[in-house]
C-alpha cells in the first residue's frame, strides 16, 4: 500500500479514536512549508487549549512499535504549529503535542494504538 494512504487510514482511524476520547476534531492536514499537522483538536471540557497530534502509521506482522520522533522532525512540527497559531490569532504558550502509533495488521485492520499525550515535556 503506499506510504501516503497508509498514513490517511492512520490519521482516519487517529481522528475517530480522538473523537471516542471526547475531543473535537478542529483540522486535518494542516500544511505549512516545514510539513504537515496530521490532527488539531481539542479536548471537550478541558480547557481552550489546542492539541496537536502527529500520526505514524505502520502495517506490521509484530506489534513493534515505530520509531521516536527525531530532534529535527520535532523542529519541523514546532515551526508548523506555530503558523497554525499565528495564522489563527491564537496564544503561542496554549498547545501540547501528542503522539499516536497506529498498528495495523495486514488486512489494513487496527491492531493497537498507542496515545503518548504531550511528548514536548517528556
Amino acid at each position: 500500500m503506499q506510504k501516503k494512504l497508509l498514513g490517511r487510514l492512520g490519521e482516519l482511524i487517529s481522528s475517530k479514536y480522538l473523537i471516542g476520547k471526547n475531543y473535537s476534531i478542529i483540522q486535518r492536514n494542516f500544511h505549512t512549508r516545514y510539513g504537515e499537522i496530521d490532527i488539531v483538536a481539542r479536548e471537550k471540557n478541558r480547557g481552550k487549549n489546542l492539541v496537536f497530534v502527529e500520526v505514524k502509521t505502520r502495517n506490521c506482522k509484530i506489534d513493534n512499535i515505530p520509531e521516536s520522533l527525531s530532534l529535527k522532525q520535532i523542529q519541523k512540527i514546532k515551526n508548523s504549529i506555530f503558523v497554525f497559531l499565528e495564522k489563527k490569532g491564537l496564544n503561542p504558550i496554549d498547545f501540547r503535542l501528542d503522539l499516536i502509533i497506529v498498528l495495523l495488521d495486514l488486512n489494513l485492520l487496527k491492531k493497537r494504538l498507542i496515545h503518548y499525550k504531550n511528548i514536548l515535556e517528556n
